[in-house]
Protein backbone atom coordinates (compact mmCIF):
# COMPACT_ATOMS: atom_id res chain seq x y z
CA UNK A 1 0.00 0.00 0.00
CA UNK A 2 0.51 3.78 -0.19
CA UNK A 3 -0.53 6.36 1.36
CA UNK A 4 0.14 10.28 0.21
CA UNK A 5 -0.73 12.82 2.19
CA UNK A 6 -1.31 16.64 0.63
CA UNK A 7 -0.89 19.42 2.64
CA UNK A 8 -4.02 21.76 2.25
CA UNK A 9 -1.44 24.88 2.65
CA UNK A 10 1.55 24.62 1.38
CA UNK A 11 0.34 21.62 -1.33
CA UNK A 12 3.05 19.20 -0.24
CA UNK A 13 2.70 15.86 -0.70
CA UNK A 14 4.27 13.21 1.41
CA UNK A 15 4.82 9.46 0.57
CA UNK A 16 4.81 6.40 2.70
CA UNK A 17 5.05 2.82 1.63
CA UNK A 18 4.17 -0.62 3.75
CA UNK A 19 3.12 -3.74 3.37
CA UNK A 20 0.13 -5.13 5.03
CA UNK A 21 -1.08 -8.59 5.11
CA UNK A 22 -4.86 -7.65 5.61
CA UNK A 23 -7.50 -4.96 4.82
CA UNK A 24 -10.37 -4.04 6.67
CA UNK A 25 -12.86 -2.62 3.51
CA UNK A 26 -16.31 -1.72 4.52
CA UNK A 27 -19.05 -2.50 1.59
CA UNK A 28 -21.94 -1.42 2.43
CA UNK A 29 -24.99 -3.11 0.73
CA UNK A 30 -26.18 -0.91 -1.18
CA UNK A 31 -22.36 -0.76 -2.92
CA UNK A 32 -23.10 -4.50 -3.62
CA UNK A 33 -26.13 -4.44 -5.37
CA UNK A 34 -25.29 -1.21 -7.86
CA UNK A 35 -22.03 -2.30 -8.84
CA UNK A 36 -19.88 -5.34 -9.37
CA UNK A 37 -18.50 -6.60 -6.27
CA UNK A 38 -14.98 -6.14 -7.07
CA UNK A 39 -15.84 -2.17 -8.64
CA UNK A 40 -16.96 -1.59 -5.20
CA UNK A 41 -13.81 -2.84 -3.26
CA UNK A 42 -11.48 -0.62 -5.95
CA UNK A 43 -13.64 2.13 -5.20
CA UNK A 44 -13.02 1.98 -1.97
CA UNK A 45 -9.31 0.71 -1.64
CA UNK A 46 -8.55 4.25 -3.51
CA UNK A 47 -11.08 6.44 -1.36
CA UNK A 48 -9.38 9.41 0.25
CA UNK A 49 -9.64 11.26 3.61
CA UNK A 50 -10.17 14.64 5.03
CA UNK A 51 -7.61 14.88 7.84
CA UNK A 52 -9.06 18.03 9.93
CA UNK A 53 -10.18 18.94 13.71
CA UNK A 54 -8.50 17.04 15.69
CA UNK A 55 -7.33 14.57 12.98
CA UNK A 56 -5.03 17.39 11.26
CA UNK A 57 -1.50 16.21 9.84
CA UNK A 58 1.82 17.96 10.83
CA UNK A 59 3.25 18.73 7.86
CA UNK A 60 6.80 18.78 7.74
CA UNK A 61 7.29 21.51 5.47
CA UNK A 62 5.17 23.82 7.41
CA UNK A 63 6.16 22.91 10.39
CA UNK A 64 2.92 23.13 12.03
CA UNK A 65 -0.50 20.79 12.09
CA UNK A 66 -2.42 21.81 8.82
CA UNK A 67 -5.71 20.23 7.26
CA UNK A 68 -4.69 17.76 4.43
CA UNK A 69 -6.00 15.15 2.60
CA UNK A 70 -4.85 11.53 2.29
CA UNK A 71 -5.17 8.60 -0.38
CA UNK A 72 -4.40 4.98 -0.08
CA UNK A 73 -3.31 3.38 -3.19
CA UNK A 74 -2.79 -0.93 -3.21
CA UNK A 75 0.83 -0.81 -5.28
CA UNK A 76 -0.10 -4.58 -5.96
CA UNK A 77 -2.61 -7.08 -5.73
CA UNK A 78 -1.55 -10.32 -4.00
CA UNK A 79 -2.31 -13.65 -6.22
CA UNK A 80 -4.86 -14.78 -4.28
CA UNK A 81 -7.43 -12.41 -2.77
CA UNK A 82 -9.84 -13.83 -0.07
CA UNK A 83 -13.30 -11.88 1.11
CA UNK A 84 -14.68 -12.37 4.20
CA UNK A 85 -18.47 -11.46 4.06
CA UNK A 86 -19.42 -10.30 7.49
CA UNK A 87 -23.59 -10.49 8.48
Amino acid sequence: MVTEVTCDSCQNISKATFQCNHLNIPVYPIQVFNSPFSKAIVEQLNKTEDLDGLNKYYCERCQKKTCAEIKYCAKSLPEIFIVHIKR
